[in-house]
């Protein structure tokens, strides 16, 4: 019995120990610094700035937590990660338009005009990967939770970065080394489009989130319904690269691409003018909220 007795003594002690304000900030359940944004309290509006996450809210009473599910309005974010967000989809736009451009335009001019064009699809590549990585930026009130090695966001960032560097690899061997050996010439190919639609697919998944954040759920199945198109495209691609059966498969692979990634275009600028909207109307928004403080943003 004094040996049971001990035992719970012990257990106890563990878990009053893991109920201590030290550890719950440790977990981010309770933060050591105020929020310092436009919070609403999810159950009755009231602006949280100012207090802190563990803490109760003033108004209601209700606790002050950290979300853990996906964030569900685009209104609800920080006015400054709003503009980031933007900011980014900007670039990946402009960095398509450059990379998809020099690609169809580079068989048809000149060979003096190939080291211009080389450093206009550069400048996409560089482009594409910074918009990538300012998206990919973690919302100041997300969720803390413990850092993965592997999450998605770092995987994103990765590919862009290779996806960038395997073209301006094909791209120079292409050039100076023509006609480059069959194997290099299709293995280089393969690894650097495997690794692109990878990269735009994943872009088109972190972007369908957006949609869904602004409540756009149209907006949000067409990227789902790009990443799928993608996924054909690789399997496609596989078989135009390596069997010469099919007449014109080739050809046709490319002007699917090519439509593929207009659609893709198209839908971030759609994106892009719904967070536009939404930067505009967020000083609206917020003084509505704190009016009325009955409005909850779902």
């Amino acid at each position: 019995m004094p040996t049971i007795h001990g035992r719970n003594a012990h257990h106890e002690v563990i878990m009053s120990n893991l109920n201590t304000e030290a550890y719950l900030r440790a977990k981010g359940v309770i933060d050591s610094e105020p929020i310092d944004h436009d919070h609403p309290c999810p159950t009755c509006g009231y602006n949280l700035r100012g207090l802190k996450y563990g803490h109760k809210c003033p108004e209601c009473g209700a606790l002050i937590e950290r979300r853990h599910r996906r964030l569900e309005h685009f209104m609800d974010a920080p006015i400054k990660y709003m503009k980031q967000i933007r900011l980014g989809m900007l670039l990946i736009a402009a960095g398509l338009i450059l990379l998809v451009g020099c690609t169809v335009i580079t068989p048809i001019t000149s060979k003096n005009s190939v080291s211009f064009l080389f450093m206009i699809f550069i400048s996409g590549c560089s482009t594409f990967v910074s918009g990538i990585w300012i998206i990919t930026n973690k919302r100041p009130d997300a969720p803390v939770v413990e850092s993965h090695r592997w999450s998605p966001r770092k995987i994103l960032r990765i590919l862009a970065i290779a996806a960038s560097v395997l073209m301006a690899l094909e791209w120079i061997i292409t050039m100076y080394w023509w006609p480059p050996p069959f194997v290099v010439d299709r293995g280089l190919f393969l690894v650097a489009g495997t690794t692109l639609l990878a990269t735009c697919a994943m872009v088109a998944w972190l972007l369908s989130d957006y949609a869904a954040w602004i409540h756009d759920n149209k907006l949000s199945h067409n990227f789902e319904t790009i990443i799928i198109l993608f996924s054909f495209l690789w399997i496609f691609g596989m078989v135009a690269l390596f069997t010469f059966s099919v007449p014109f498969a080739f050809e046709l692979w490319i002007l699917i691409l090519l439509g593929t990634f207009i659609w893709y275009f198209i839908s971030i600028m759609s994106l892009l003018d719904l967070m536009g909207r939404a930067i505009r109307d967020k000083p609206t928004h917020d003084a509505s909220i704190l009016r009325d403080p009955e409005k909850i943003l779902r």
